[in-house]
This record gives structure tokens, sequence and C-alpha cells, in this order.
């Protein structure tokens, strides 16, 4: 039964690794894989084709090793604990194909692949177990738990390449002044907003730690003129700069102050804390006030964090944050790998679908609008 089980997790992950061959030819199967996005792979994709080629080749071919069909002087510990990362990483594609794709050939072609790759090789590792256990006579509990740690560090880097596949979909713009008096700032991955008021600023938001300096200083903005800072939530993207502008005050919405003592915790297990070690106030959803020549309107669009916030200012220009994404110029959620609650994010978005009189829009990481009618025209959640 093992041979049978290492020939059809080969047949699987060599098809697999043949089908990127065609990928980084040109091949116009690429909807299948990477978001569904491209038909036909751009350059930087291909790349990444010819890695999980090389990998999915590899892994074929120990399988093979692992049950004598080839003989290469290859440690069975290397080969089994590989195995084990390749099985854990099939399940975070699983997870990816069917909760997180749009394409539906990611999902319905590229997923039922995924999960029959993931149930052969996990049939095939525990009966390679059982077999080894049962003619070396040893006890299961150390390899058990090998297995267990290994399987951890391999979820805890599935999470870090999704988070880094979900970076590579941001789009911020480049600095500089989009209209009059209101500049964009390209802080790594991240827009925060400078609005002119007299012979002071405003921001929106701060960007990465030690990110934001050098474009302030293109746009010959000086962090002292800077008076109010609104954070439209407490992410590290977002405020991490903060300690540059000293004479500023800091807002947030009431509700995202649980964000900050813990109440709720931003991550599973803790294992992401947002923090703001500077004075701040809190704003009420539906507030509004005045900050030297502009009039600021607050409202609550909770859904990537609890208190998440959106800022109108002066009735014309809409300040969302990591509230809502820009695709082709009309309005979605934000990535879900990034939300705490896209489900509330939708009602939250709706909630600003109708307001008179915005013409722009500027989200944190998706560029800006400057058609706010048109954004909105295909929303319907």
């Amino acid at each position: 039964m093992i041979i049978f089980t290492a020939l059809i997790c080969s047949v699987i992950t060599y098809g697999m690794s043949l089908y990127h061959l065609t990928l980084i030819f040109g091949a116009p199967f690429g909807e299948a894989v990477f978001g569904g996005k491209h038909k036909v792979l751009p350059a930087k994709l291909r790349f990444i084709s010819l890695i999980f080629l090389v990998l999915f080749a590899i892994i074929g071919t120990f399988y093979l090793i692992k049950v004598d069909l080839i003989n290469l002087p290859i440690q069975d510990l290397i080969i089994t604990t590989v195995l084990i990362v390749y099985t854990v990483f099939l399940a975070y594609a699983i997870i990816f194909n069917f909760k997180f794709s749009k394409s539906k050939k990611e999902k319905f072609v590229m997923g039922p692949i995924t999960v029959a790759g993931f149930l052969s090789s996990l049939t095939f590792l525990l009966t390679a177990f059982l077999l080894e256990n049962s003619i070396n006579n040893t006890p299961l509990a150390s390899e058990i738990i090998i297995s267990i740690l290994i399987v951890i560090i391999i979820l805890i880097i599935s999470m870090f390449i999704g988070y880094l596949m979900e970076l590579s979909k941001l789009k911020p713009i480049k600095s500089g002044e989009i209209v009059d008096g209101i500049f964009a700032i390209k802080a790594k991955y991240t827009n925060p907003y400078a609005m002119k008021s007299g012979e002071k600023y405003i921001l929106i938001d701060t960007g990465y730690k030690n990110s934001i300096l050098p474009e302030l200083e293109k746009l010959k903005i000086n962090p002292d003129d800077v008076t109010t800072i609104f954070l439209t939530h407490t992410d590290f993207d977002h405020t991490g700069s903060i300690d540059l502008f000293k004479n500023a005050s800091i807002y947030i919405s009431e509700q995202e102050e649980q964000m900050l003592n813990v109440t709720t915790k931003r991550a599973p297990f803790g294992i992401m804390k947002n923090r703001l070690n500077v004075p701040y106030q809190l704003l009420k959803d539906g507030q509004e006030l005045n900050v030297g020549d502009k009039r600021i309107k607050c409202i609550l669009t909770e859904g990537h964090t609890k208190g998440s916030m959106s800022f109108i200012v002066d009735d014309i220009y809409l300040f969302t944050g990591d509230n809502l994404s820009l695709k082709n110029g009309h309005v979605e959620p934000f990535n879900d790998f990034f939300n705490m609650n896209t489900k509330q994010q939708k009602i939250s978005i709706s909630k600003i679908s109708n307001l008179p009189d915005i013409k722009y829009i500027f989200t944190a990481h998706y560029g800006y609008s400057d058609n706010y009618k048109i954004a909105f025209e295909n929303w319907n959640d």
C-alpha cells in the first residue's frame, strides 16, 4: 500500500511541476494559481513558478526515495522532514484556495487537486511512521513530538508567507500633491496623507517606523509644522512614525482604545499587539471638529479593527485607511487576511457608500479615486 500511495503522491507533485513549467513558458493557465489574477503570468510570477517547479520535482522524487524506488544518498530524516513540511503547506494552500481566493479556477480546479495531494501525503506519512516503528519496534512518542514541533514551525512560516503574499497585493501611490493642499506620502507599503491648513499641516496616519521623514523632506513638510494627526486605526504600519511629530495632537476612535489596552487582541494568542506610546484623545462616531481651516467629520467604520475610523474633510474628501480597497477604480473590501472581521467591514463600507458631496476617496494602501460615485457604483453588499 505504501508504494502505491507514494506513486500517487509523486504523480500529483510531478504533475504540479509540469504545470508550472507550462506557466513559465507562457501557457494561458495562470488563473488557477497565485490568486487567479493572470491568465498568462507576468515575469515576477514566472520566477515564483520556477521555484515551485523545482520544489515539486524534488518532493515528488523524495516520495519515491522513501519507498526505495529511487536510490539516492539522502538522509531519511531530511526526506521525512521535507515531506511533513510539504503536507502542512498543502493544508495551508487548501485554506487559501477555498477561503481567500476569488478565482473560480483556483478554488474549483486547484482546490480539489490540493486536497487530493494533502490527503495522499498525509496517508503516506502515517503509513510510513507505522511501518517503520513496527519494523524497528520503537515508540512513536519521540517522532510524534518532533512532527508536532515541525508542524508548528511550518504553520508560522506559512502565515509569514501569506503575509508577504498579501503585502505584494498592496498598491500605494508615490509621494506628491494629489489635489490642492492634499499630499500623498509613500511610507513603504502605506500612504499616510498630509493636508495643508494655513501654514500648518494635518496628517491622516503616519506610516511605518522610520519611513516617512525622507518623503516629508521631498514634499518640504517640516514635522514640527504638523499640529494634528488622525489615526484611522492603530496598526503599526499606521502609527510607526508617530514619535516624529512632537507638536501634534493625536486622535483615535474611542472604540479603537480596546486595541491598545489588550481588551481586544489584534491577532490570536497575542502574537500582535497594537501600541501607541504617546498621549491621545478619543473620538466618537459622528463627531465633528474644526482644525485650523479644516472641518473634520468622524465615521466609525469597524471591521479592519474594532475601532477603525474614516474621516470626511470639508464634506468633499473621504479618508478611509484600511476600511476599503480600490481595484480598477471600484470599491472592494480590504484584504481579508489583514481584517479582523470582513463581514463587519462590508457593513461599514455600505455606511459610507452613499454620502452626499464626496468627490475624492483616499485609501492607505490602494491609492485614491477622484470619482466617488463611480468608485461605489458596483457596491451592493
